[in-house]
């Protein structure tokens, strides 16, 4: 029938009376089909998403001739990880009245509710301790290595299901004890999850230099008493020394006994020059070196500057501890 009344229509004057009454059902017709494409959806009964934003493509099949951006339409935010809600198809509805308000709205389904569920995993001790134990270890970059031991009265719970971005903010009294103290931040795809303070507990593994036999106070610190070891600096009572090599010209202000570790407390510089003793003042300059016998009016260790006396003229001069028994000249 069509057809006949389309053949019948091209036989007619452009803009006669007999083709505008024909024409008018062509556009009727045309303006029905164009309408009832508009927008169609099709609710889902169920979905699981990890992310914390909902949008109208999450929920629904879209079709039809409406707005490209239609899917992209938020809804609002999903549940708590580990839960579900309920959204009804009246919402969807409206919310896509009041973004596009020409837009007409065909449903496909007769389903009138979706249930909407955030997928979790639970976040375990474990995996924290690993988190800040790489923000440690790039605290300590180059001078040991860290490794966190435990974290006080941790509790499971629930994050997104995906990967965590995490971010740390370590106490600087962290750095000097074995128990530190930390706010933890953590995020799922730019979605701040989760902010907790921590209180862990760590080690600081450093390279020191413990004693191989008891050593006297005042005694010389020589090689051939200690060994190089790996220990946690954070158990120690007092501040270990870390040092590639021993002291050179130093000694022990205190006895130290085998098995414990050198710490910056237990040496001094040792005397090299004694007040009253004898010593060689130098002067060298370009090639010329002018040496002169006198007398220490100060104990000085090596580097040091001290006040001297000529022992033939009395006159007071000052030179800086070579060792032992030599002065250069100070100006």
């Amino acid at each position: 029938m069509f057809l006949l009344w389309f053949k019948s229509f091209k036989t007619l004057r452009p803009f006669s009376n007999e083709f505008i009454v024909q024409f008018l059902p062509l556009v009727a017709f045309l303006f029905f089909i164009s309408g009832a494409q508009a927008v169609t959806l099709e609710l889902k009964e169920s979905v699981a998403l990890s992310k914390g934003t909902l949008t109208v493509g999450d929920v629904a099949m879209v079709s039809g001739t409406g707005p490209v951006d239609l899917p992209a339409v938020s809804l609002g935010s999903t549940p708590l990880p580990g839960t579900a809600s309920r959204l009804m198809r009246d919402a969807v509805e409206q919310v896509i009245a009041a973004k596009y308000p020409k837009e007409k709205v065909v449903w496909k389904n007769d389903v009138v509710v979706c249930r909407v569920e955030r997928t979790a995993r639970v976040l375990q001790e474990e995996e924290v301790q690993t988190r800040l134990e790489q923000e440690l270890s790039g605290i300590v970059k180059g001078s040991g290595t860290a490794q966190v031991k435990e974290i006080n009265s941790w509790s499971d719970i629930k994050v997104p299901d995906g990967e965590l971005e995490f971010s740390f903010e370590i106490a600087p009294a962290s750095m000097r004890s074995s128990w530190g103290a930390a706010n933890m931040k953590i995020s799922f795809k730019g979605e701040a999850v989760l902010a907790r303070a921590l209180r862990f507990r760590w080690s600081w593994m450093r390279p020191a230099w413990q004693a191989k036999v008891n050593l006297a106070a005042g005694q010389v610190l020589d090689l051939k008493d200690f060994e190089a070891v790996t220990i946690d600096v954070l158990s120690q009572q007092s501040q270990v020394y870390i040092g590639e090599e021993l002291p050179a010209d130093a000694c022990l202000t205190r006895g130290l006994v085998a098995g414990r570790a050198l710490s910056a407390n237990d040496f001094k510089a040792q005397t090299l020059v004694r007040r009253g003793s004898p010593v060689v003042l130098r002067y060298q300059r370009g090639g010329l070196t002018i040496q002169l016998q006198v007398l220490a009016l100060q104990d000085g260790t090596r580097g040091q500057v001290i006040a001297a006396q000529n022992t033939a003229t009395r006159k007071k001069v000052l030179g800086r501890v070579a060792d032992e028994t030599t002065l250069d000249y100070v100006q």
